[in-house]
């Protein structure tokens, strides 16, 4: 190499370590939060996705705990695990807005932050400033939250010693430390990201992929130290720079918009960073001479190896499809792509073997990948190898085969597209029967499987003496963030085993528990009768309030965006239905759709005149089926049941006007028992603690045993039964 290249390769390895001191946090895997330290609530989201390489926004990521808004313009809550009462919040916050809410008895006082200033919440137009050189502290003094400002301490409102939550108002929050001290002193929760931070691995991951560029650019440009060498080397370094300048919150923007659930925003931007260099790597392939072939020096015959490379690509690509008749066929006609170049080389009078050790790449992708992302990646290699021939004139002697090689391989790219997506995860993420209608849909209700299922009782019991249970709701009701992975732990469990502790010796009882995430009377009325049907039923428990009433995701409600879609799968032609079967066609449009609308006024998602339709319907069902049906409302914190009165007041009437429905104030029932704490009771706004749900499966049993007519539970013992209790049960904690 010679000094000149030497010096630009030393000086694109400086200006890499420099672009990635700054960006290479972008490409790398975040730390995930301490779930033992932490709850993240996940507002009208799939609460069940918790691992930050599904894309979600909160982890440690380059010294910092970051919350980044999502494409649907909402953010997770965090809250300390531990709930103790809070006297003290100490946070060095270094960019976007924040929000600390502290829940009171009468609502939640809250404080907006930004780096160097805050909003008071009760004179917006009073500007408050950071104390220099301090981070924002916010004290708990007496009953009120104190904000500790160069103006002095300013008083937010009540929050009568209770816990504290953090979200996101702005795309991207990034806190550097953070301590949380409760009212005895003690430290609730202390962590300190910046420590975390490791700047010098993104110096030498920079100076790395500066180097690498370096090398693949001094030879696509062929070492020209001129002005047009030096235009070549800008243009192709332009891609790779240009993917480096793309925020983290873009990354995550896009992952969310095009539902690319398993793909985290990080896997996304390594991916587009490949394809970036692409152009110079493959330049520099061109341009090196390796991809040309020499000459024949004998006249040895090369198709028996051509055949036998292609044909063991083939049984490959076939293996990778599982042997599928569809498999079968792609391969014999993928067989006939993979021998097209012979002729070529025949006709052009390549040297037979090493025109196979050129194209050989072409059979590896098939071998390695199938035929979806496979067959793209031969495409690509050989359209390489093709310009390769072409720049020393060598196919002036095979245009024919040329041609055609090219047609085919025109026409193969939107084939080899669609089979990519379909051998991914995207065969169901990309399939828009399942995407229509919703913003946020939860994925899966349409044929739901039980998160758990308890047996007890007489194995041997008849169906006229065997009871079984459909408890239906949201992510209170199961597959939530809070014990997801141990599902006995949820109040449907904690009820069944009360209920197994004085069942008669001659009946079997069997509970299944449909609960999940973002789960409403619109999803259980959809689903219920598919539930119903697959074995005798005798009583559907009904646990909503939160996710009909007071969630609101939009500006049209469920029952409207079903209503529209049923309206364009009526009006679609054959044309479109048959397009809408594209998976890479639905892809597409994923990305260049409009968004929902986040602008005028949001609605609940069901309201109540939708409810009580959901009702009828899932009376009806139930009644179909000789079964009852129990509505319970929603134990949440105090501030909420005014909000969620009115769907109270609509289940106790529905019981009134419904023969096999009947009502039970869960919440007046739990608070029954005394010693009710809703900041020990519950993690966050609606969902139970461990506590809490033992304690409202303790006050439940007696009104289920009283509808399925068995003897009422009487036990005192308040605790959490453990899950050595349980005997005949299925736990699936998370679903595939």
């Amino acid at each position: 190499m010679r000094a000149a290249d030497l010096l630009v390769v030393l000086l694109l390895t400086v200006v890499g370590a420099v672009v990635g001191s700054q960006v290479a946090g972008h490409f790398r895997m975040p730390v995930p939060i301490d779930r033992d330290l932490w709850h993240v609530v996940s507002p009208g989201l799939d609460e069940r996705i918790q691992d930050p390489a599904l894309g979600r926004g909160v982890y440690i990521e380059d010294g910092a705990l970051t919350l980044r808004q999502h494409a649907f313009h909402r953010a997770e809550i965090l809250t300390p695990k531990d709930t103790a009462a809070v006297s003290s919040v100490r946070l060095d916050l270094t960019k976007g807005t924040l929000r600390v809410n502290f829940p009171g008895p009468t609502g939640i006082t809250f404080a907006t932050l930004s780096p160097d200033q805050a909003q008071n919440p009760a004179d917006t137009t009073q500007a408050l400033r950071r104390p220099e050189g301090a981070p924002w502290v916010l004290n708990v003094q007496g009953p009120s939250v104190v904000l500790q400002t160069t103006e002095g301490a300013i008083p937010l409102g009540d929050a009568s010693g209770g816990g504290v939550e953090l979200t996101a108002l702005s795309e991207e929050v990034r806190i550097g430390s953070i301590e949380v001290l409760g009212t005895n002193g003690q430290a609730v929760l202390v962590d300190d990201f910046a420590a975390r931070a490791e700047p010098l691995l993104h110096w030498l991951w920079g100076a790395l992929g500066g180097l690498l560029f370096g090398l693949f650019a001094r030879v696509a440009t062929r070492g020209k130290a001129t002005a047009l060498g030096w235009v070549e080397a800008g243009l192709l370094a332009v891609p790779p720079l240009a993917v480096c300048l793309v925020a983290p919150a873009d990354w995550l923007y896009l992952v969310e918009r095009a539902y690319l659930v398993r793909t985290p925003a990080w896997g996304l931007a390594r991916g587009l960073l490949f394809l970036s260099l692409a152009p110079t790597i493959g330049l520099a392939l061109l341009r090196s001479g390796v991809l040309t072939p020499p000459r024949p020096a004998t006249t040895a015959d090369g198709r028996p190896f051509w055949l036998a490379a292609a044909l063991l690509a083939a049984v490959a690509g076939w293996a990778h499809s599982g042997f599928s008749t569809p498999g079968a066929v792609i391969s014999v006609l993928g067989l006939g792509f993979l021998l097209m170049p012979m002729r070529i080389a025949r006709d052009a009078e390549l040297h037979p073997l090493g025109a196979l050790i050129v194209d050989g790449p072409a059979h590896l992708c098939v071998f390695a990948l199938g035929w979806g992302t496979g067959l793209l990646g031969a495409i690509g290699w050989r359209l390489l190898t093709i310009v390769a021939a072409a720049g020393d004139g060598r196919l002036r002697k095979a245009p024919r085969p040329t041609t055609d090689l090219l047609f085919v391989m025109v026409l193969l790219t939107p084939v080899s597209l669609e089979l990519s997506v379909r051998s991914s995860y995207l065969e169901e993420g990309w399939d828009l029967a399942r995407l229509s209608g919703d913003l946020a849909p939860s994925v899966g209700w349409q044929n739901p499987a039980p998160f758990w299922t308890g047996d007890c009782g007489n194995p041997a019991a008849p169906p006229d003496r065997t009871l079984r249970i459909l408890w239906m709701g949201g992510s209170s009701t199961g597959g939530a963030y809070q014990f997801r992975d141990q599902p006995t732990a949820f109040y449907p469990a904690q009820t069944h085993q009360r209920l197994c502790d004085r069942l008669p010796e001659d009946v079997r009882l069997v509970s299944e528990n449909f609960g999940d995430g973002g789960r409403d009377t619109f999803t259980i009325s959809r689903s219920l009768a598919d539930i119903a049907s697959r074995a005798p039923i005798s009583l559907v428990v009904v646990y909503t309030g939160v996710n009909d009433l007071l969630t609101m995701s939009g500006t049209k409600t469920r029952a409207q965006r079903e209503a529209i879609q049923a309206e364009r799968d009526a009006t679609t032609s054959t044309l479109a239905r048959l397009s809408a079967q594209s998976r890479l066609l639905t892809g597409i449009g994923l990305f260049l759709r409009p968004l929902h609308s986040t602008d005028g006024a949001r609605v609940p998602e069901v309201p109540l005149a939708d409810s009580e339709v959901n009702f009828e319907t899932i009376s009806s069902v139930a009644a179909s089926h000789d079964a009852q049906v129990l509505l319970l409302t929603e134990v949440i914190r105090t501030e909420g049941i005014d909000p969620l009165a009115p769907y109270t007041a609509l289940e106790a009437r529905t019981a009134q006007r419904l023969d096999p429905v009947h009502f039970f104030d869960l919440r007046a029932a739990v608070l029954a028992q005394g010693e009710w704490d809703d900041h020990t009771m519950l993690v966050d706004q609606n969902h139970l603690s461990r506590s809490g749900s033992a304690r409202v499966g303790a006050a439940l049993a007696p009104a289920v045993a009283r509808v399925l007519g068995v003897p009422e539970p009487t036990t005192t013992d308040l605790a959490p039964i453990p899950a050595t209790r349980f005997g005949r049960s299925i736990g699936h904690g998370s679903r595939p």
